[in-house]
């Protein structure tokens, strides 16, 4: 389908999408970057909604009321985790956890910026009530006994924007079943506080039907895997083919290549996403049911998982 034809009385769209993009970009310290061209206006509803929920990847319940999302990290590979269960210990120039183990599964991980409060003991007190209603804690430690928070904020999560005054410092481990959650908090020297959650997925093969029928339903996207795409393509249509109320929109992220505009990026992943959407048709889904869209480097979660190619529930 052609997504580049302008249409002037869908004007008003592309000025909400201009003013979420401001918006998003109001505090560099911690927002999410968003390019700022005009876009169609025949993409412009479905590019508002993700921008407005590229948190939505993120599980609500475990945001802290009032938080923002700074990023979300995916890896859906099914792979040794390290579940970090003691203080950090540095010996020599080797910094490890007093206690760790390792996991199979999934990695999923979203930094929260918590403008509306800078004690660190208010936050922990919240994530622990959480922890404890639905799981069970593993280890918890705070302020320097948990160790250097350069090691945890760097070492661990890979998030500098984490790192603080060790005495400010904060950290969880829980186990709910097949679900590890890390939560750790600190407290920048700007007085500016950041919750990482870290959920690590150990039930079973994260692309398998159930997995993609649990995520789409929860978040209403759902993350491909390009690394291993027929499969994925496959049970995309094996799940579709088996709903019959749900409508679906391949969506393409990529960023501009050299030289490139905004319209021919947008024009460049359209194009791949109409190709994808058609393998999907040749494995039995319905064309009436899903739709393609290209977003080019319009709408990324982070600067560093701008390319994607994501499966958006779009109607029910």
């Amino acid at each position: 389908m052609s997504l580049m034809e302008h249409d002037p009385a869908n004007a008003e769209s592309d000025r909400l999408i201009e003013g979420e993009q401001q918006r998003l970009q109001s505090d560099m310290d911690h927002q999410i970057i968003i390019a700022a061209p005009r876009v169609p206006s025949q993409i412009g509803w479905l590019l508002l909604g993700l921008l407005v929920g590229s948190s939505v990847a993120a599980n609500d319940s475990w945001r802290y009321p009032s938080a923002e999302v700074v990023s979300v990290t995916e890896d859906m590979a099914v792979a040794n985790r390290e579940l970090m269960l003691g203080a950090m210990k540095r010996t020599n120039t080797i910094v490890k956890p007093e206690v760790s183990r390792f996991i199979k599964g999934t990695r999923t991980s979203t930094t929260y910026f918590v403008p509306s409060e800078q004690r660190p003991d208010v936050v922990a007190s919240y994530y622990e009530s959480l922890l404890t209603e639905k799981g069970t804690m593993l280890f918890s430690c705070d302020g320097r006994s948990c160790g250097s928070s350069n090691d945890w904020a760097n070492g661990v999560f890979g998030e500098s924007i984490l790192y603080g005054p060790d005495q400010d410092q904060r950290y969880f481990i829980a186990e709910e079943g097949d679900t590890i959650r890390m939560v750790y908090i600190g407290l920048r020297g700007t007085r500016k506080l950041y919750v990482n959650v870290t959920v690590i997925d150990a039930g079973g093969d994260a692309s398998s039907f159930a997995s993609l029928a649990a995520k789409l339903v929860r978040d209403g996207r759902y993350l491909v895997d390009e690394s291993r795409l027929s499969q994925e393509l496959d049970i995309i249509a094996e799940w579709t083919v088996s709903q019959d109320t749900y409508r679906f929109a391949v969506v393409v992220h990529e960023r501009k290549r050299r030289g490139e505009t905004v319209g021919e990026a947008v024009r460049r992943t359209t194009a791949r996403a109409e190709e994808l959407m058609m393998q999907l048709v040749d494995r039995g889904v319905s064309p009436t049911r899903i739709e393609a869209y290209g977003i080019g480097p319009l709408a990324p979660i982070d600067q560093a998982t701008i390319d994607r190619v994501e499966l958006v529930l779009i109607s029910q």
